[in-house]
């Protein structure tokens, strides 16, 4: 029984003693080396040469082991070659997959910021406004300010001009009261004295 131990991940391990190659089976219980080389069948000149231009293994003096090593190798080949296809594939798609996964947050962020800016100018407009408000309830106490302290003026001036008059229609009532005692007093004495 043969076993090829793997010098690396890509290489094919075989441990069945049957082995088929080009639809002719070998068994590895008999020397491998001692088998007649197989010719490829020529039919005319022509396909004896193209046999011999496409596959010199096939017609050298290569014994079946040298074959199937042959074979193995080229079958690791092509394992190595589809693996690192596939690996291609895979990343290419990762990469697709990764370029729509940014495309789109990249298309999120910028609906977001957008939002974000619509909503501050929208409270920059509001927030002017309260301040317009805000002024204009000022400007209108302000007012009101000024036409109560106007109107306090005109009653204090109103009411010290009455005071005024008051205080000299009173002195003038208490002189003719005086004047009129004096009359009084006199025309009494008069009338004592006679």
């Amino acid at each position: 029984m043969v076993s090829l131990i793997p010098s690396s991940p890509d290489v094919v391990v075989l441990h069945h003693p049957p082995l088929k190659l080009n639809h002719i089976k070998y068994s590895f219980t008999r020397s491998l080396a001692n088998q007649p080389c197989r010719r490829p069948p020529v039919r005319n000149g022509k396909t004896r040469k193209k046999l011999l231009r496409a596959s010199p293994p096939m017609w050298m003096g290569m014994d079946r082991g040298e074959e199937a090593m042959s074979l193995l190798i080229k079958a690791q080949a092509t394992a190595a070659k589809n693996k690192k296809a596939k690996e291609t594939q895979c990343l290419n798609g990762t990469k697709e997959i990764l370029e729509g996964v940014l495309q789109a947050c990249a298309q999120d962020y910028a609906e977001g910021i957008a939002e974000l800016e619509n909503l501050y100018s929208t409270f920059q407009m509001e927030l002017a406004a309260s301040y317009d408000r805000e002024r204009k309830h000022w400007l209108e106490a302000v007012a009101e300010q000024e036409t109560f302290q106007s109107s306090l003026e005109e009653l204090i001036k109103a009411y010290q001009e009455s005071e005024e008059t008051r205080e000299k229609e009173h002195i003038e009532a208490l002189a003719l009261a005086r004047s009129g005692i004096n009359n009084a007093k006199s025309v009494v004495n008069k009338h004592l004295q006679n």
